[in-house]
């Protein structure tokens, strides 16, 4: 009896450490499939108001993307996302659901390896209203059928700069490539991706302070760089919104 049971013990013990060793590996695999992965940072903010809270954000202005591109050279590129977690797409008047949409900017492919398996590898977002999906929203959507070159229409909220108003319209949009379902260890996910060249720039520059800001670096990252990024950031915060303590920055290995 007392065999039988220092041998089950130890059986349960080998399958706990076993499967703890497959979750920490796990954890620490995140994102680590991008080529440049060491060099990729994520801003985050730390915005504060006289009166409330301090708030801590992995997010930040649509144009605080631009103006690091612009002014700091050690930063090779940028890539904002702006997540649009469901929505309907209309396909031959059948309705189809995608459960998580992303805008970005037209680079996404080129800073992210997330491989395209038919269609333009390239730079499958160079056009307007050009998509991209995943191979299980192409066989969800299409079956057997070939997908690129199909269009589909999706309604997307536009914002009228004199009215001051927002309002629905209807956009044809063309997928150009098909993308290999988003492993599970990435913290970004996608069904649909679309670049912000289908969209207009009076909605995006008003939808605050809700997109994740990418940086690619040339080089490691220093103290200096860090706060000069940080300070642009925090200027861009100051003039669209209010007072902000300079961005931190952190690797997209979260």
């Amino acid at each position: 009896w007392y065999s039988a049971t220092y041998t089950i013990g130890l059986a349960i013990g080998m399958c706990v450490a076993l499967l703890l060793s497959i979750y920490v590996f796990h954890e620490f695999s995140f994102d680590k499939f991008h080529k440049d992965y060491s060099n990729i940072y994520r801003i985050h903010n730390h915005f504060t108001r006289e009166g409330l809270e301090d708030q801590r954000l992995p997010s930040t202005l649509y144009n605080s993307g631009e103006s690091i591109l612009e002014k700091v050279p050690e930063v090779e590129s940028v890539v904002r996302i702006l997540y649009w977690r469901t929505g309907d797409f209309n396909l031959n008047n059948q309705t189809r659901e995608s459960r998580s949409i992303l805008y970005v900017d037209s680079t996404f492919f080129s800073m992210f390896n997330f491989p395209i398996v038919m269609g333009n590898a390239a730079n499958p977002l160079s056009e307007p209203n050009s998509i991209v999906i995943t191979e299980k929203i192409a066989y969800e959507w299409f079956g057997d059928e070939d997908p690129i070159g199909k269009s589909i229409q999706i309604s997307t909220i536009e914002l009228d700069t004199i009215a001051r108003r927002l309002y629905s319209v209807v956009k044809t949009l063309t997928i150009n490539a098909i993308a290999a379902n988003v492993p599970k260890n990435s913290h970004i996910d996608f069904d649909v991706v679309t670049s912000f060249k289908s969209m207009s720039e009076p909605f995006l520059r008003g939808q605050g302070q809700d997109f994740f800001t990418y940086v690619k670096l040339v080089s490691p990252l220093t103290e200096n760089l860090k706060e000069r990024i940080g300070s642009i950031n925090a200027f861009e915060i100051e003039k669209g919104i209010g007072k902000s303590l300079p961005a931190e920055l952190t690797r997209t290995v979260l």
